[in-house]
Formats: structure tokens, sequence, C-alpha cells
């Protein structure tokens, strides 16, 4: 590592406590979805009906108004939890893709270049100008904490021959953000 130069790459220990939520309501939401097979397949089988038979040929069960009502209820609940199914796989694999993110602060010749991929199909590579940084703040939830990883945000200043601004930067699932906040203060 340069001596005027930092770079800062996603980890998984800096996303652990994200992994831990997604997977947990997956977990969750499988759990809902399967027990709720269950109830329909037990249903299904004490009217002797399929899963498809159960709304097209209702005259022809002993089904009541009432349980036909909470089937066709949990047929669109089964719906709904299958797109949180997805919805939740979804955002496991884009969590996964910010392993890609690198961040390279270099100080010697004023510039944060920030390169990563993003799910599915997309590449950032984002270059700016700076002057001075004027603040860095450390984002860390209890696990984050705990496992030392978590989220910078770094404020610096950009001067031009007209104004001068201040932007903000967001560095996600870092390893360690204290040691590189004081690292990136003392540069």
């Amino acid at each position: 590592m340069d001596e005027k130069k930092m770079i800062l790459r996603s980890s998984i220990q800096g996303m652990l406590s994200m992994l831990i939520k997604y997977s947990a309501l997956l977990l969750v939401v499988f759990i809902v979805f399967f027990r709720l097979r269950g109830y329909q397949q037990s249903l299904m089988q004490e009217y002797e009906v399929g899963y498809i038979s159960a709304l097209t040929q209702i005259l022809d069960t002993d089904m009541e108004l009432i349980e036909l009502g909470i089937l066709i209820a949990s047929y669109f609940l089964s719906l709904a939890l299958l797109a949180a199914i997805l919805y939740l796989f979804y955002k496991l694999f884009s969590l996964l893709f910010g392993l890609s993110s690198t961040t390279i602060i270099d100080f010697n010749h004023g510039r944060i270049i920030q390169k990563a991929l993003r799910f599915p199909f997309l590449r950032i590579e984002d270059e700016n100008r700076f002057n001075k940084l004027i603040q860095v703040r450390i984002e860390q939830n209890l696990i984050d904490g705990l496992v030392q990883g978590g989220t910078l945000y770094v404020e610096y200043l950009v001067e031009s021959s007209l104004d001068s601004q201040l932007r903000v930067m967001v560095i996600p699932y870092i390893k360690d953000p204290d040691r590189v906040k004081r690292k990136l203060l003392t540069l």
C-alpha cells in the first residue's frame, strides 16, 4: 500500500449483519411457506381434491364456503411468499456482488476512485477529485460492532475556480472501520 494512497475493499466481515438479516428472513419465509403448503395439502386430502380442482370443481366437493375462502386466501399468500423468496434471493445475490467493490483514495493526486459490480449486469466506475477530507463517519449496527464491520461516510471538499462544494461518499461493508477512519484522517 502506497504511503499516500488507501485501497478499501468490501469484505464478508463488513456485510455479515446484512447476510444474517437476509438469511434469517429467507428462513422465516421458507418456514411459513412450507407450513402453509402443509395446511393446503391437509385440506385437499380431507376433501379429496387437487390443487386446481379445489377451485374449478367446487360444486363436486363437500367443502364449506369458509374453508374454500381460506384455501383461496392461502393460494394468494403462497404467491406472495414465493415472490418474497425470489426477492430475498435477489437481495442476497446483490449483496454478494457487493464484495467486488473497491475504493481507492489517492491523496497525492487528490482523487477518489470507486469500482463495483452490481447484480445482475451493472459495472460502476466513478472518479471524483477532492481537495481535503472533512469528516469520516462510521455507521454500525450491533452485529457490525461485534464483528468489526460497517459503513463509512466520507465527507470531502471539492474546490473549483468558481466555488467549493462538500460532497459525501458512501463506502459500504468495510472491515475494521475504526482503523480505516483513523488512517484516513491522519493522511
